[in-house]
């Protein structure tokens, strides 16, 4: 396997992981997780995705590629309406809120010892899981979360490198529900964890990020790239007087269409409104920022066409790529999130010597 691929294998005692990820974390921020965080399984228009086949899509990690193969699920609605779906954007959210639950929220962890190995359970209400999702700006009702979990769990995963199988083929999450012995609601929820994602807390792999702005994102992109960039992006430098980045994070609708989940449409004109439209959400979260006047959108922009198509008209798109300026406050983000990274690293280091 990947030497990329955080390792899956039996523990002892996996609360330790989530005791040593909440120590490094700060009150306002979550994590983004090696691997796991990077596949391309949360639809960006799962609405009108075709349900009558798994979701198939080749990525690229770390200059590998890997083959990500999702099964539709039946959710039976009021009626006895059964339509199948993918995880989409309400479930991607849903998911961020459960991680930050994870994070800070240890009285609701339990570990269960099965076949000389555990697991963790998160367990609570669904009333609690949608009162964190309305912090959030998400006022969903509890039979909309009850649904997105569902989707999460029951929407099989299968992750390939070559013919090599990565992972189990299970949802991005488990889910279960029941009685809640306190209230005798039938609203507890049980949350399980995906293999990767205890894999990447195995080996520390997680960088932090700030949840209020995460959350603060209406544009599937935006959240994508924002949690690629607080991911990926170590190198990046205070700019002049610290209001921004010293030299902008660069990306390319080739590599967006390639590694994110936003459909490729005919007209390629189409797919360069939607990422501008992303960076105007990023700029008005606070995440870009105009750096001079002829920047006032947060990026430069290079639309590339191809010159030997003939013909009357403009010329059809081929790329596009973007130089996106990030704020001083992500940037400082980004560094404490480094040095972080870096002690964790180093502490990992001093353990096994």
């Amino acid at each position: 396997m990947s030497k990329l691929v955080p390792s899956i294998r039996p523990d002892k005692d996996q609360l330790d992981f989530f005791r040593e990820i909440a120590a490094v974390t700060g009150n306002n921020y979550t994590n983004t997780l090696e691997f796991y965080s990077s596949l391309p399984a949360i639809l960006f228009d799962a609405g009108h995705a075709d349900t009558s086949k798994p979701y198939r899509k080749i990525f690229t990690y770390g200059n590998e590629q890997f083959t990500l193969i999702m099964k539709p699920t039946n959710i039976v609605r009021k009626g006895d309406v059964v339509r199948q779906a993918f995880p989409g954007q309400r479930e991607g959210i849903v998911r961020e809120v459960v991680t930050k639950m994870a994070i800070d929220s240890p009285d609701i962890l339990h570990q269960i010892k099965a076949a000389n190995q555990t697991k963790v359970e998160l367990r609570c209400s669904l009333s609690r899981i949608r009162a964190r999702c309305i912090e959030a700006g998400h006022g969903w009702k509890l039979e909309e979360i009850h649904e997105a979990l569902q989707i999460l769990s029951e929407c099989r995963i299968e992750i390939k490198q070559g013919s090599v199988r990565i992972s189990p083929e299970v949802g991005l999450l488990g889910y279960g529900y029941g009685i809640n012995e306190t209230d005798s609601e039938r609203s507890l929820a049980v949350i399980t964890f995906h293999p990767l994602f205890i894999g990447a807390l195995r080996k520390k792999g997680y960088r932090q990020i700030h949840y209020g702005r995460l959350m603060q994102l209406k544009h599937p992109l935006a959240r994508w790239t924002y949690q690629r960039m607080s991911h990926y992006y170590t190198t990046v430098e205070k700019g002049f007087f610290g209001f921004s980045s010293a030299k902008p994070y660069n990306i390319s609708l080739k590599f967006i269409l390639e590694n994110s989940t936003m459909t490729r449409y005919v007209n390629l004109r189409n797919n360069v409104r939607e990422c501008r439209q992303a960076w105007a959400d990023m700029l008005r979260c606070g995440i870009l920022t105009a750096v001079r006047d002829k920047e006032k959108h947060g990026y430069d922009e290079e639309i590339r066409y191809d010159t030997s198509a003939r013909g009357r008209g403009r010329k059809p798109i081929i790329d596009a790529v973007w130089d996106l300026w990030i704020s001083g406050e992500v940037v400082e983000d980004m560094i404490v999130a480094t040095q972080k990274t870096k002690k964790l690293v180093d502490s990992e280091k001093n353990e096994s010597t």
